[in-house]
Order: C-alpha cells, then sequence, then structure tokens
C-alpha cells in the first residue's frame, strides 16, 4: 500500500511540475506578446503628414529670401507645436536632395534605394500648410492654412496683421497658435470627413 501511495506521489509530483512548466510557458508567452503589443499598435497608427508649401508672397516690399526665412519659422513652429504630426518643408525635401548630391559626387554609394522614394516617402502628405504674406497699404496679413489634399477642403484657417516688416517673424509664430493640435484637429476633420 505504501509503495502504491509513493508511486502515486511521484506521479501527482511529475505532474505537478510539468503543470508548471507548462504553466509558465504560457505565462511567458503571453508577456512576451504583450511586450510587442504596443510595437504593433503604434505602427499600425501612423502620424498624421502635413507638408509645408513655399510661403506665397504678396508683397512688393519683401524679399524671396525673406519669404524663405519666414517659411522656415513657420515649419518649425508648426513642428515644435506638433510632436505627434510629421511636418515636411519644401526645404526639407531641398537639403535631402542636396546631401544625396553630395553624397554621390563624393562616391559614397551605399545607399542602394532609389532617391526619388526617399523624397517620395517625405512628401507623400494627406494636409498641406499654406503661409501667405500680403500687404495691403501700410499693413502686413500673415495667413496660415491646413487644407485636406484628398478632399480639398480647407480645415482650418487663421490670419494675424502687422504694420512693419520686423514684427513679420513674431506674426508667424502667432498663426501657428491658433491652427492648434494638428493631430486633434485632423483627427476631428477626419470623422467628419471619412475617406
Amino acid at each position: 500500500m505504501s509503495s502504491v501511495i509513493r508511486s502515486l506521489r511521484s506521479v501527482i509530483g511529475n505532474l505537478h511540475s510539468r503543470s508548471l512548466l507548462i504553466g509558465s510557458l504560457l505565462i511567458g508567452c503571453l508577456v512576451l506578446s504583450l511586450a510587442f503589443l504596443p510595437v504593433t499598435a503604434g505602427a499600425a497608427c501612423s502620424q498624421p503628414k502635413v507638408f509645408v508649401m513655399p510661403t506665397s508672397l504678396h508683397s512688393e516690399t519683401l524679399s524671396p529670401d525673406q519669404a524663405a526665412a519666414l517659411n522656415d519659422a513657420f515649419s518649425i513652429g508648426l513642428r515644435n507645436a506638433n510632436p505627434n504630426v510629421q511636418v515636411t518643408s519644401h526645404q526639407d525635401v531641398g537639403n535631402l536632395l542636396e546631401f544625396e548630391r553630395q553624397r554621390l559626387l563624393l562616391g559614397d554609394e551605399t545607399y542602394g534605394g532609389n532617391v526619388r522614394e526617399l523624397v517620395g516617402e517625405k512628401v507623400n502628405a494627406e494636409y498641406i500648410s499654406t503661409l501667405e504674406v500680403g500687404e495691403v497699404g501700410s499693413v502686413y496679413v500673415v495667413t496660415a492654412s491646413l487644407i485636406d489634399v484628398d478632399l480639398g477642403i480647407l480645415v482650418k484657417k487663421t490670419y494675424v496683421e502687422v504694420s512693419a516688416v520686423d514684427e513679420l517673424p513674431d506674426a508667424v509664430a502667432t498663426v501657428v497658435g491658433p491652427l492648434g493640435d494638428l493631430s486633434s484637429l485632423i483627427s476631428s476633420h477626419e470623422k467628419k470627413y471619412p475617406v
């Protein structure tokens, strides 16, 4: 009888250790799958892409260089205010192309891909943002817009007026604020107009 009890205890002990092993393996697999879940979920939800168009200049007193500087300030302001949105300007694309040109001139052919694919990936935006600077008499009007490219819909537009050229950089910073959180703005727009 005691040998039967010992055998039973041995079988139960083996089953217990096997079930602990199987349970531990199942828990380990569950923990690993949960560890990779945020990466998968984050990859499925991509950042909205906004392309900043070159500044549209309607003024006799401003130069193209000043327009480019205002455009840089605008795109930097949008990036800083919206870290969850991929903001790309024409200046970024120009810098990328120049970098690739210089790299190829130096004989570095390590990149096996197509430069056009890199640029296309950068510019493939669902939204564009425009900055316009106009002069009406002695007043400068700075206007910023967010436009849905696919639907051709103006999502939001804001403007500010200033009376001197040296106030334009502050005016550009001011028009970025009312555009608000672009990620939320785009999300609510896409709920209103699903594609």
